[in-house]
């Protein structure tokens, strides 16, 4: 969401001032239609993130390199490592 300036209250009954180019967290139903209808806000598509998931286990060993890679580790380093060591590694 974007606004010039809305007063908007939040879950807990909070009143908060959301100022133009401001991304409004959360906005209940009720103020949503209002203050859409009113011009006042537009609502924008959510940014999907790009890191992949975590692969499963019997993924294969290319599906752990690539996501080493969307966590900072090197390709080449990935590479070098077992599928084995890769889980080993990126698990928690």
């Amino acid at each position: 969401m974007t606004a010039p300036l809305v007063l908007v209250t939040d879950q807990q009954g909070r009143l908060g001032y959301w100022y133009q180019g401001q991304d409004i967290p959360w906005i209940g139903d009720a103020d949503r239609t209002r203050l859409e209808a009113d011009g006042l806000i537009t609502t924008t598509p959510a940014v999907a993130s790009s890191a992949p998931a975590r692969p499963s286990q019997t993924a294969p060993k290319a599906a752990w390199v690539d996501y080493a890679v969307s966590t900072g580790i090197a390709k080449d380093d990935a590479e070098d490592l077992t599928k084995q060591e890769l889980i080993a590694l990126l698990t928690d």
